[in-house]
């Protein structure tokens, strides 16, 4: 008894000092179980004693402080200079317990997707960036279709979770249905679960009510900036294009990472802000020509909200933007042609 007393004494300190010097979140599973045990091991509950005898080889060894980081905090530290939550604040976080990696997308025989296209048949020659208008921002895949539990499944399937920081309201359902209908689109167009673009460990989309700050995809979380009353926590155009700069990143099947593989599949460079050059890019909103890898965003956001863009464009970077749609539709995606399901 005293020998498995002094092991939970050396967790308790173990697992401050993790606490202290990081910006994770607490497993609020395991530490309802641990401190179950916190009096005496024999007055725990059933499962608190068989998680704390898990962890310490039932109480005969102390384990390595990485066995305890790994249970006690889940994944996924902010980089440095990030936006960390106030000492002793924990984000708040949505709880998904990550399933094995599984298509969850279910069609019946029947498409998921519903008709998503200008009432003419035109390139709408969006003027902001995608996330701010209608059918974007609704997709291809009806969130109304997306029960919170398929969300959840489908958000956990991607490794990813939903938090918000210290100063902002937790995610709503409404933005987890929302989240969960842009995974399930592009889940449905891949066949399965993406692995292009999905983290080794969880990485968060983090709600945001700062209107100082805007939406961005750094090291280890997509920040989504409600931004007052624009509400883009409800646009699945806005949780694509940032999850695009994840992708973008990734390595492609064979070598080289996506962003490479998709600039010489249309063509080359493409003349942006930041480029110096090259050819016109695939303007399917005045800010796909803002950067390089913005290009690339909006590009992919097309294609998976509202992929007629691509095939009626009519900027002078039309054949940049059929290229494109071939990419993501032969290349990119398993099952690409599916998009087609969407006009």
């Amino acid at each position: 008894m005293k020998k498995m007393r002094n092991i939970k004494n050396s967790l308790i300190l173990s697992g401050l000092l993790v606490l202290s010097t990081s910006c994770e979140t607490p497993k609020e599973g395991f530490q309802t179980a641990y401190q179950s045990v916190s009096t005496s091991p024999g007055d725990s509950s059933p499962e608190g004693r068989i998680a704390f005898d898990k962890l310490t080889n039932g109480g005969r060894t102390l384990p390595a402080v990485q066995d305890v980081t790994r249970i006690v905090n889940s994944p996924g530290d902010l980089p440095s200079g990030g936006d960390c939550a106030p000492s002793g604040v924990a984000p708040k976080a949505v709880p998904v317990t990550p399933p094995k990696a599984v298509p969850v997308v279910s069609t019946n025989g029947k498409s998921p997707f519903r008709r998503n296209i200008n009432p003419s048949g035109k390139d709408p020659q969006y003027g902001v960036s995608l996330k701010n208008h209608a059918r974007p921002e609704r997709g291809c895949y009806p969130v109304e279709n997306v029960s919170l539990a398929k969300a959840k499944q489908a958000i956990a399937s991607q490794n990813f979770s939903m938090t918000s920081d210290s100063k902002s309201k937790d995610a709503s359902s409404s933005e987890m249905r929302t989240l969960g209908a842009a995974i399930l689109s592009m889940q449905y167009l891949n066949g399965g679960v993406f692995q292009i673009g999905r983290p080794n460990k969880t990485m968060p989309f983090e709600m945001c009510d700062d209107k100082s700050k805007s939406s961005q995809q750094f090291g280890s979380k997509f920040r989504i900036s409600r931004k007052g009353n624009a509400q883009h926590g409800l646009s699945v155009a806005q949780y694509v294009h940032e999850w695009g700069h994840l992708i973008g990143n990734s390595s492609m099947p064979g070598g080289g990472n996506v962003y490479s593989a998709f600039l010489k599949a249309i063509g080359g460079k493409v003349r942006t802000e930041d480029s110096g050059g090259g050819q016109a890019p695939c303007l399917v909103s005045r800010y796909a020509d803002n950067r390089s890898n913005e290009h690339f965003a909006e590009v992919l956001t097309a294609f998976v909200t509202e992929p007629s863009i691509l095939l009626n464009n009519k900027g002078p970077g039309a054949k940049a933007c059929k290229r494109a749609y071939a990419f993501f539709e032969k290349t990119l995606f398993k099952k690409g042609s599916r998009a087609r399901e969407c006009m």
